[in-house]
């Protein structure tokens, strides 16, 4: 659930007269600002930290999550409890609507090029049950977390604590390390990769094969879209060249082959320029004994958006932006609808 979730788990945590939460600091994507639950909720934690378990007035049962929730199991079957049939029904048919709605957003196609969510969906049809998917930051983890479909424990990695740009590929080699199941898939933005790939080199080295799915949408595009839904008009997040005349980063894009720039460290790589190519290029890549890059542009703006949920964003209150203003005062009115804790 939370701002990254779906409107399955959304709808149902609002509708909620009693939340569990195991294992959780409660942190702001999760509860989607303290909007996710119904102000009249009550929150029983499972958590081992005494600080965390009382967070948002809750009552604290502090213990190991999987030994608490053992023992709450044991509890409620001596008593009988059973789950009502009207609300198993509204789970299953709240479970079928997102089930379509991924559909519809892994099949999604335009015409000036390729959509983020069908590679994601491509991708996701590809890989066998005991391959692993890392991400770390930017768009991809909303989506991954929305719409993954994964079958085996242990195959999902996800950093999003800290939404650590930089990480996927060393978190790769890592996971390669610890899990010798299956074929390991890093899939990350042009954004994050910038910032830290050199364990390619490492992983070559080393013989520990890797594969980096790149997707390419020349920018911090995440953060563009971010500003530009709270009334800003997007600042310095596409990578462009600096004009002379207005100094400002808003030339032409900034061309990048990452593909030439994968192969001058010694990886298998390639370019896909759509979702067939990109297809066949997974195929190829599975093949390989080295670690493998595949590049694909991807339209800006064709993640997946947020579903039954609000995130509070700082926004300044004075600006010569109109804009900005009114969503400051959108935010403002939102804040006072959540419960005070």
């Amino acid at each position: 659930m939370g701002v990254t979730g779906t409107s399955a788990a959304n709808l149902l945590a609002k509708d909620a007269d009693l939340i569990l939460v195991v294992g959780s600091r409660l942190q702001d994507f999760t509860t989607s600002s303290k909007h996710g639950f119904a102000v009249n909720a009550k929150i029983l934690h499972l958590n081992v930290s005494a600080f965390d378990g009382n967070k948002m007035d809750g009552i604290a049962l502090q213990a190991d999550a999987k030994s608490g929730l053992e023992a709450l199991s044991s509890g409620l079957k001596k008593i009988g409890y059973k789950t009502s049939d009207a609300y198993a029904n509204k789970i299953s048919q709240l479970k079928s609507e997102w089930n379509t709605e991924v559909d519809r957003l892994y099949a999604l196609k335009n015409d000036f090029g390729n959509v983020q969510t069908q590679i994601l969906g491509t991708l996701n049809e590809f890989v066998a049950p005991e391959d692993v998917i890392l991400c770390a930051a930017g768009s991809l983890p909303g989506d991954l977390h929305r719409l993954w479909r994964c079958e085996l424990p242990k195959t999902y990695h996800l950093e999003y604590g800290y939404s650590c740009m930089g990480y996927e590929v060393a978190g790769a080699l890592g996971a390669k390390l610890a899990w010798n199941e299956g074929e390991v898939y890093a899939i990350v933005g042009d954004g994050s990769y910038l910032m830290l790939h050199s364990e390619i080199l490492t992983s070559l080295k080393e013989h520990i094969k890797i594969n980096i799915v790149l997707l390419d949408n020349s920018g911090f595009q995440c953060i563009k879209n971010l500003q530009m839904a709270h009334g800003s008009v997007g600042f310095g997040n596409e990578f462009r060249f600096r004009e002379t005349e207005s100094g400002r980063l808003t030339g032409d894009i900034t061309p990048v082959d990452f593909k030439k720039y994968a192969e001058a460290l010694g990886v298998k790589a390639f370019y896909a320029e759509n979702v067939y190519e990109f297809r066949e290029a997974l195929h190829a890549a599975k093949q390989e004994k080295i670690s493998t890059l595949i590049e694909i542009k991807v339209l800006p703006g064709t993640m997946s958006d947020g579903y039954n949920s609000w995130w509070r964003v700082g926004i300044p209150e004075v600006s010569n932006c109109d804009a900005t203003v009114a969503s400051h005062s959108e935010m403002e009115a939102e804040i006072r609808k959540a419960k005070a804790f």
